[in-house]
């Protein structure tokens, strides 16, 4: 029943209306079943919500995705690459609606502008950490939108200073086509052409990480080893590396439990520090850290627990393997999900009416 009602409510985000005729639709999906167990949502770590958000992403379900993505967001403001998705989501939309409480407790709802919101979630991430490169290209067509030629000079210098992709190819030409002057639609044309490379740049950067997951998965770790190196090459719009750089910690764990090389340890142990630095808390590499640099125990063996995480994040500053971590931000111009107090409210509602005797499927 708890899953029923979850998978419901999923149903009810996604069409702003009761679960209706969604609930069997829902309730029967075997691969979300699969990712979900027989865990209560509100039990769920970051990283496993994240995995539900992505199935959803994977399925089409984006508002779905969307709801899950939110109430990670909630509870961790930090996560860039959480936020950075959702504001490629709120980007095409026009409207975006989220329910509120008001003083009575009752639930409204309020709608904003997606594009509004979106470039205020991407203005928010640059300030947040200005070396998360995959928003320059979005800041760059924001301010070819407003034609403010001067902005877009400034974030281009600032992007290619850090990374060299944006002096290559359509991140160049679409920079320069807004300075011809004899271009009646040169502020069309320059967007156009930037997001030409992002498309190009992501599906580059993504090939290569599909194709280190596949070695990974069939034990060619040396070949996997490879192909995730090539995918840190590209990283104007890796939005995901905590999750390219934990496969690539634990490819490196493979390869040192394999080889006994030293080396193999000392990457499996920096890779998963850096995951740390995008996704503060992310389950699987605390999880490998706390496995490969013996730090802390989990006694209830469910989560992780606190001392645990702490120690990881003291060796992380230890070995120097993070910058600045990004999850010390304590809110967003993302409004606060009430996903997870809604299902906690659903729960304990099932939860009386079995203990009254008016429980029903």
């Amino acid at each position: 029943m708890k899953q029923f009602k979850w998978f419901c409510f999923m149903a009810l985000v996604a069409v702003w209306t009761s679960c209706g005729s969604a609930k069997k639709t829902v309730v029967e999906d075997p691969g979300l079943k699969a990712l979900l167990g027989d865990k209560d949502y509100a039990m769920l770590s970051a990283s496993d919500k994240y995995e539900i958000a992505e199935y959803f992403t994977r399925r089409g379900n984006m508002e779905r995705a969307r709801a899950v993505y939110e109430d990670i967001i909630t509870q961790n403001p930090g996560v860039i690459g959480i936020k950075y998705k959702l504001a490629q989501l709120y980007l095409q939309m026009d409207t975006v609606t989220f329910p509120v409480k008001n003083d009575k407790g009752h639930v409204e709802w309020v709608v904003k502008s997606g594009k509004e919101l979106g470039e205020s979630v991407i203005e928010e991430i640059q300030q947040q950490d200005p070396t998360f490169l995959p928003v320059y290209s979005d800041l760059m067509i924001i301010n070819m939108e407003r034609q403010d030629t001067g902005k877009v000079r400034q974030i281009y210098q600032t992007a290619r200073q850090m990374d060299q992709g944006f002096n290559q190819g359509d991140y160049r030409v679409g920079y320069l086509t807004i300075f011809d002057l004899t271009n009646a639609n040169r502020f069309q044309e320059g967007q156009t052409t930037v997001r030409k490379a992002k498309k190009m740049f992501y599906e580059l950067y993504d090939a290569y990480k599909q194709l280190g997951n596949i070695q990974k998965v069939q034990g060619m770790d040396t070949l996997a080893y490879a192909s995730y190196k090539k995918a840190f090459k590209i990283r104007t719009e890796s939005a995901d590396l905590f999750d390219a750089y934990y496969e690539m910690a634990d490819v490196c764990y493979e390869l040192y439990r394999k080889r006994n090389v030293e080396k193999y340890k000392e990457e499996a142990l920096e890779y998963a520090c850096q995951s740390l630095q995008f996704f503060p808390g992310y389950q699987p590499s605390v999880a490998l850290l706390k496995s490969l640099a013996g730090l802390g125990t989990n006694e209830n063996g469910k989560g992780i627990d606190t001392t645990a995480l702490k120690a990881v994040e003291e060796y992380c500053r230890g070995i120097k393997a993070t910058g600045k971590t990004t999850g010390a931000l304590e809110q967003s111009v993302i409004p606060k999900s009430l996903f997870g107090s809604m299902i906690a409210e659903s729960m304990q509602n099932d939860s009386e009416e079995k203990s009254s005797g008016n429980y029903t499927k």
